[in-house]
């Protein structure tokens, strides 16, 4: 059996394949890269785990992974970018793998790995025979799925309403929103400012942020995209160059097309959220976003004692240390460390 099997079957006591399928027609979208900053060797195996579990969960809908890179000249490259990890002839029949260039550069020539995502999305739109009664769902490529997402969810979904995870964010994006609104978005000052001086940091946190997974009609998509891709660069080069960068982008493009989202808080808990204890993903959670490091420390006790990382421990519930030891884990690397 390979490791996939042993971790995934770990967490799973039952498949949720064979239970009652989603009637809201669902497809689930990823973007993972393959030339340029990225490093295809990583994505694939996070590409690979997300596959899988999909499938170990799957209740009917489709699953999409968009590749930005591998041009034509890169063969082995879009060789190893096509596999997956399904197995299910039926699942295989709703996964595919779609190929566009890398657009990781920006307008003014630096380099933002996310920028790939929003390039790739509407060119899957436009270029896609994608259908207007289907709910898209946009994950990070380092997402596992604990277990089926529901109707009852999907159902809170309405055009021009979407629905996102929350993430810690802070709201300082609200302060940039009417500059960027002016200079980018061609926006008069009464209306850029009416719209961003409205959003305190209660209104942020129940309406905006968010993050993946991202969840909304192609429409809305289709919509956001094009005012996401504007808003990037100039919220990258001027006031925000980290990672969440393209998030705190997001939520200004939302705002300014009165995007109000469902902000959901169970999705899951492991990036940018809270820490919490590995059992409740088990009853509560539908997936596993693995955006950080964690630690496994040498204890001794029942199996979450045994294979807490400290992250997902109250501090009362950390059990002493057995020895120095320590496995320590990320998307990037794993390693015993001392």
């Amino acid at each position: 059996r390979s490791t996939t099997d042993n971790v995934i079957n770990g967490i799973w006591d039952n498949d949720s394949a064979d239970n009652d399928r989603n009637n809201i027609k669902v497809h689930y979208l990823y973007s993972v890269g393959c030339s340029g900053s990225s490093k295809y060797q990583y994505q694939l195996i996070q590409a690979l785990l997300l596959d899988y579990s999909w499938s170990k969960q799957n209740r009917g809908g489709k699953l999409t992974r968009i590749v930005n890179g591998c041009t034509d000249d890169d063969s082995t490259k879009r060789m190893y970018m096509r596999r997956t990890s399904i197995r299910n002839l039926e699942h295989l029949d709703n996964f595919s793998v779609w190929f566009t260039e890398t657009n990781d550069k920006m307008p003014n020539g630096k380099t933002y790995v996310m920028f790939n995502r929003p390039n790739g999305l509407i060119r899957y739109f436009e270029k896609v025979g994608t259908e207007n009664d289907v709910l898209y769902v946009v994950l990070d490529p380092d997402f596992v799925f604990l277990k089926a997402i529901p109707d009852e969810v999907f159902a809170m979904v309405k055009p021009g309403q979407p629905m996102a995870q929350y993430y810690g964010l802070s709201s300082k994006w609200t302060d940039w929103g009417a500059h960027i609104c002016i200079k980018v978005l061609n926006g008069t000052e009464v209306q850029c400012r009416k719209i961003y001086n409205n959003i305190d940091s209660r209104k942020s946190k129940r309406l905006y942020a968010g993050g993946a997974p991202y969840i909304m009609y192609r429409n809305d998509w289709l919509r956001l995209l094009k005012t996401w891709l504007k808003v990037m660069p100039m919220v990258f080069d001027q006031y925000y160059d980290g990672i969440e960068s393209d998030m705190y982008a997001y939520m200004i493009a939302s705002a300014y097309l009165g995007l109000e989202h469902i902000i959901y808080p169970d999705f899951m808990k492991t990036c940018m959220h809270t820490f919490s204890h590995p059992d409740e993903y088990l009853t509560k959670h539908y997936f596993i976003h693995y955006c950080q490091r964690y630690h496994v420390y040498e204890i001794r006790g029942d199996i979450y004692e045994v294979n807490s990382a400290q992250e997902f421990l109250k501090k009362q519930e950390l059990k002493p240390k057995l020895t120095n030891y320590s496995y320590s884990f990320s998307k990037y690397v794993s390693q015993v460390i001392q």
